[in-house]
């Protein structure tokens, strides 16, 4: 009886290993992530280098999830265990319940992120529009149904909580040069910036009760292209946004990179250009009975003054 027990446990072993020779070569193998392991900040479309030990493990697949582990996407399968990295384009996937996973492919063998990291936008993608108290814009404005020339000035005057969120107030004032005074620009609007989506929104003063709409998507890039609803459904609200350019220039002795965008809707086109760690530099807006061109001439930046700040 002894024997053949022996026996017994011997073709068992036997058979374990026979069905997982593939993917492991001992009993001892294991796999262990090093990076990322919990609290790093990856980037959106910046490559991440994903590490990782192991022993006795041919290969292996690797996943991520943007809900701590609810759901698994597969980024690569059957990779050589002993390479111990992989190269990883972080995805537009913006989170703070990010994990990494990588496990042998049946299972039986893996190891994740101990704990959560974020994917956001890189910091750069907010400095085409800043939102800071003082911060002033002077533009020099053309319009062909006024016959006279003038300037106006923008102007962050004030924050406030709004529904939970921060907005700033951000007041346009038409600065006549002639004896014309009932200018259509004096405006004010609150605005903020989605620091998990990129998305500028606005909301009209005073009415902090309404509801914010998006205005410019500042991650959006050349060739890029966004569509809301179908021109040929009037009630549909269409338009379409399509970033134009995206170059690498200097503006008041600032080495910067300029975006360009057009905006399209059932009645009217406009374009926005914005310049890196400058803000917008331009707005042309035109319409079926009128054409109006905003071109930035100066501005007060964090207390420093650049290009004509004068309002004379």
């Amino acid at each position: 009886m002894k024997k053949i027990l022996l026996l017994f446990n011997i073709v068992t072993s036997v058979v374990f290993y026979s069905c997982n020779e593939e993917l492991i070569e001992s009993e001892n193998a294991q796999l262990k992530i090093i990076s990322p392991n919990g609290g790093e900040t990856l980037i959106v479309d910046s490559t991440y280098i994903i590490r990782w030990e192991s022993q006795d493990v041919n290969n292996i697949n690797i996943f991520y999830s943007v809900d701590s582990g609810m759901v698994w996407e597969i980024l690569e399968e059957n990779i050589n265990a002993s390479n111990g990295q992989f190269s990883w384009k972080i995805p537009n996937s913006i989170t703070k319940t990010g994990l990494v996973k990588i496990s042998v492919p049946d299972n039986s063998i893996q190891d994740a992120s101990d704990n959560n990291f974020n994917i956001t936008y890189s910091l750069e993608t907010f400095k085409y529009y800043s939102l800071n108290i003082g911060d002033i814009w002077i533009y020099d404005i053309f319009d062909d149904k006024i016959p006279v020339d003038y300037i106006v000035k923008r102007e962050i005057i004030e924050e406030s909580l709004i529904n939970g969120e921060k907005f700033f107030l951000v007041k346009e004032i038409p600065i006549i040069q002639d004896t014309y005074s009932n200018s259509p620009y004096s405006r004010a609007t609150w605005q903020r910036i989605d620091s998990s989506s990129g998305i500028i929104y606005r909301q009209a003063f005073p009415w902090i009760d309404r509801q914010a709409f998006p205005w410019i998507d500042l991650k959006m890039k050349a060739g890029e292209v966004f569509e809301k609803g179908s021109p040929s459904d009037l009630g549909s609200n269409w338009y379409r946004i399509e970033v134009l350019s995206e170059n690498n220039t200097e503006l008041f002795g600032i080495s910067t990179t300029v975006k360009k965008y057009k905006k399209l809707d059932l009645y009217q086109s406009y374009l926005y250009d914005f310049a890196k760690n400058i803000g917008q530099i331009r707005y042309r807006y035109n319409g079926d009975f009128r054409t109006y061109d905003l071109k930035l001439k100066g501005a007060v930046l964090n207390g420093v003054a650049i290009g004509d700040t004068t309002t004379q």
